[in-house]
């Protein structure tokens, strides 16, 4: 009994430090000027990990330019992110590149119409409470009050 839990523990411990190294594996690439997408592709080749991420949080097209052809995965992956937009983490035999919190994300919003207007029936009565929704939209619109006028921002 002593035997089989002193395999098990040597196994476990070797499992732990193989994990260890796999971050400080080396990789060749072709060239020094390459797109993300070339490096993430070469690291996927040459080692036991796959690359995850959404193609919102990363610029695959992006140039960028290695100091070295040959490096260890994190110092290349360091290279290729050096802006703080884009984290990589590893995880078991994957590596997560995801947007940072602390990436500076710019929103620009257009300044937009004011539409204003009188509901009517048939007979040119205002309708009270009828609903005025932009199409398209999810959530925008309003309703017409006592008289039937409303405003909405489009």
């Amino acid at each position: 009994m002593k035997i089989v839990f002193m395999l098990i523990f040597t196994c476990a411990l070797q499992l732990t430090a193989a994990n260890a190294d796999v971050q400080e594996l080396k990789v060749k690439v072709v060239s020094n000027d390459l797109s993300v997408k070339q490096l993430l592709a070469e690291i996927e080749k040459q080692t036991e990990f796959l690359v995850l991420f959404r193609n919102n949080d990363v610029d695959v097209n992006r140039m960028i330019h290695l100091k070295s052809r040959s490096g260890e995965v994190t110092a290349l992956l360091d290279e290729a992110f050096r802006t703080p937009d884009v984290r990589y983490e590893f995880r078991n035999k994957y590596i997560v590149l995801s947007r940072s919190e602390q990436a500076d994300v710019t929103v620009t919003q257009q300044s937009g119409k004011r539409l204003t207007g009188t509901v009517t029936d048939a007979t040119g009565e205002p309708v009270i409470g009828a609903n005025i929704v932009e199409k398209g939209a999810v959530a925008n619109g309003t309703i017409t009050d006592v008289d039937g006028n409303f405003a909405l921002h489009v």
